[in-house]
Order: structure tokens, then C-alpha cells, then sequence
């Protein structure tokens, strides 16, 4: 309801019906608004602070309508309610960007962003951001989040490397999500361990903690230490994977889409499930997340006629995601940080050497705060 919105085009008529008004406009556009909708979404009875209702739609009367009603001369409707005598105000360019007679939609900008979709190519595009700078400029800090949302990813740099230093960066963006492992965890290579990512073999591209419900929504990694040969660190763009995937090949993008797998985690202390396809969509059929873990699935129940197809699908898109023409790398050196939305970039890196330490810290946040950091930021951008 707080969007602004401006427009040149006027209201110039109104018509009361019985259950709805309409409305002429001066370039011509008739737009019908039904009275239930208009009080429901009533200006005056929104608190300004949070811009939220404090009628509950249930206590409007499903047969309302105006006792008056008239458009004024600085274009806006006003509506005096019968059952009431509530008079509400609505802006004429409200209600034009809100005209969901002529198929609306929500005009805020958020909802309105697309994904930038990227392969290997973005390595020459790569912006890595100083981290003294993100911490002085509002500036740098607005631009570097706006990356990370159109991206799924941002690499800082220069972040002093002092343990715990991640929580710190965690804590500037949002609330740090503790998991099995408490609010940090520590990745070393070593000899007895519960995790892949703690041993010095290649890691192939993955998204974190799928096992689990929901998965934490961003991970952040900073490297300490780096003295051994090897282990860069590989990105790739599964919204990217995805969509080429939905064009070449339709039918491997729908098993991937629709078939639920298991995930599943234990360790002495936790057991983790988690039932989710590969590929989820949203309401619209727009890719809204990617959960792909190898390591972590259990075997695939399905029907016998599907089985081959669907390990066709699963395989064609594991092999897409370690090709050279999705993956970008980066060499972690200490001061490195890197932040990835778990729910669509995947992760991983080479293998590396025993000759020396490598030791990494990371955490976990969630998307949502990360966002409402953001859109502070843009607030004197936008309004």
C-alpha cells in the first residue's frame, strides 16, 4: 500500500453500481473496483507506521456498499460507507496501479525484480567488494546487496581474519541461524569426520544442509588460512542451469520439477529428513529454489517406468552443473569472504594438497533479513 506511484492520467467519471463502481479515466481505460475490495483495502484503516490493516476482512459486510461517493478535484475517490459512515480516501494513482479489473499487478518494485542469470562468463564481470568500505559507505553496502539479490552470490575481500570474524558479517546482515553445529563451524581437513567438507577431496557443486527443513537460505564462508595447493572454490548459477535445462530439454526439467527425493543426515547426536523435488517452482511456475545435494539424497522410490528417466534428468543435471561453462572459480586467499543464496547457487571446490593448513569459518542467515537490509538501504533510492 505504501508504493508510491505517480501518473499524469486522471479519473474523470465515476459510476455506482450495486455491488461495484466503476471508473472513467482520461485516457480512456474503464476500470470496475467492487466496494467488498476497496473497504477491505481502505487507506484509513491501515496504522501509518507499518502500513498493515486493523480491520479484519471477515468483519466487513459482504453486502456493503457507499452511502456517497465522488471523485475530487486532486484526483482522488472518496467513498462514505453506509453501514458505518466510515469515509475512506483512495488516490487516483492507487487505485490506477492497483486496477485489477485490467489485470494489475503488484507494483512494487521487489516483486517486480528478475533474476540475472550467469555462467563461466560473469568471471570478467566479478565485483569484489573491499570490506572496510562496505562497513563505512552505505553506498558500497547498498550496491554490493543488490548484487548479491540479482547474483545469488558476493565475494568481500580484506575482511580481517580473526576467528569468529564471520558472525560479525552474519550479524550486519540478519540474525545467524545456529544449526547442528552451533551459530559457527569451523571447515579443516582432518582425518576422523561426519562431513565431506571436512576431508581435502573435491567437493562437487551442491546446496548446503538440504537434509534439512527449511535449508538455511544464505551461507557465509571466510577464509583464515590458505597454504595448501589447489581448493579453489566453485560457483554456479542453478536458476541458470534450470532455465537452459527447461528450453533443452522440457521433459527432464518436469521430472526434476515434480518427483520428491529424500534427504537425510545423522550424525550420533541429530538425524535430519527432509522430502523436496530438485527443481521447486512457485505458484506462477517461475524457479524459486534449487535443492541438489548428492551426497546427501537417499535412493529414488519411483514407479519402474520411471526410474530411467528420472536418473537421465538427475545425471543430466549434475553433469550441467560441473561443466567449465557454468562454474566460475576463485582462489580463496585469507581476508576472502564469500556469501552464496543457498537456495540457487551451488557451491563446491577442487581438491587440494596436505601441505599446509586451510582452515575456513562459515555460518548461516536467512534470505528475508538479508532483503530487509537491502530495501532500507534503497529506500532513499526508489522513494
Amino acid at each position: 500500500m505504501s508504493q508510491q506511484i505517480t501518473s499524469a492520467i486522471t479519473m474523470t467519471q465515476l459510476h455506482l453500481g450495486e455491488r461495484a463502481l466503476q471508473i472513467d479515466w482520461s485516457d480512456g481505460r474503464k476500470s470496475t473496483f467492487h466496494y467488498f475490495w476497496l473497504r477491505d483495502n481502505c487507506p484509513q484503516s491501515r496504522l501509518i507506521a507499518t502500513d498493515q490493516r486493523i480491520v479484519e476482512t471477515i468483519n466487513i459486510p459482504e453486502d456493503i456498499y457507499p452511502k456517497a461517493g465522488y471523485l475530487t478535484d486532486d484526483n482522488q475517490l472518496q467513498i462514505t460507507w453506509a453501514y458505518d459512515g466510515h469515509v475512506s480516501r483512495y488516490d487516483g494513482n492507487w487505485l490506477r496501479a492497483y486496477d485489477y479489473s485490467n489485470g494489475a499487478k503488484s507494483p512494487h518494485r521487489l516483486l517486480n525484480e528478475q533474476p540475472k542469470l550467469w555462467d563461466a562468463t560473469i568471471k570478467n564481470e566479478l565485483s569484489i567488494v573491499d570490506y572496510s568500505s562496505l562497513i563505512t559507505q552505505p553506498s558500497v553496502e547498498r550496491a554490493f546487496l543488490n548484487q548479491f539479490h540479482a547474483l545469488g552470490f558476493g565475494i568481500l575481500c580484506n575482511v580481517p581474519t580473526e576467528l569468529g570474524q564471520v558472525l560479525k558479517v552474519g550479524r550486519r546482515f540478519g540474525i545467524v541461524r545456529p544449526t547442528s553445529w552451533g551459530e559457527l563451524f569451523d571447515i579443516k581437513a582432518r582425518v576422523e569426520t561426519d562431513a565431506v567438507a571436512y576431508t581435502n577431496i573435491p567437493l562437487a557443486a551442491h546446496t548446503d544442509s538440504t537434509y534439512r527443513n527449511p535449508p538455511p537460505s544464505i551461507q557465509i564462508l571466510h577464509c583464515l588460512v590458505s597454504e595448501t595447493e589447489g581448493g579453489e572454490s566453485t560457483l554456479v548459477d542453478g536458476f541458470k542451469i534450470a532455465a537452459d535445462l527447461r528450453t533443452q530439454a522440457p521433459h527432464k526439467f518436469d521430472l526434476l520439477a515434480t518427483t520428491p527425493l529424500h534427504f537425510y543426515s545423522h550424525t550420533v547426536n541429530t538425524e535430519h529428513h527432509a522430502i523436496s523435488p530438485v527443481i521447486r517452482l512457485d505458484a506462477q511456475g517461475n524457479v524459486e529454489g534449487i535443492r541438489y545435494s548428492n551426497h546427501a539424497v537417499q535412493p529414488f522410490l519411483l514407479p519402474s517406468d520411471v526410474m530411467e528417466a528420472y536418473y537421465d534428468a538427475y545425471c543430466t543435471f549434475g553433469r550441467m552443473r560441473e561443466d567449465n561453462i557454468y562454474q566460475i572459480r576463485y582462489q580463496l586467499r585469507p581476508g576472502d569472504l564469500y556469501m552464496v543464496d543457498n537456495r540457487r547457487v551451488m557451491h563446491g571446490r577442487t581438491g587440494f594438497s596436505r601441505g599446509g593448513d586451510r582452515h575456513l569459518q562459515g555460518c548461516y542467515i536467512e534470505y528475508d533479513q538479508l532483503l530487509s537490509r537491502r530495501e532500507v538501504l534503497n529506500r532513499d533510492q526508489f522513494s
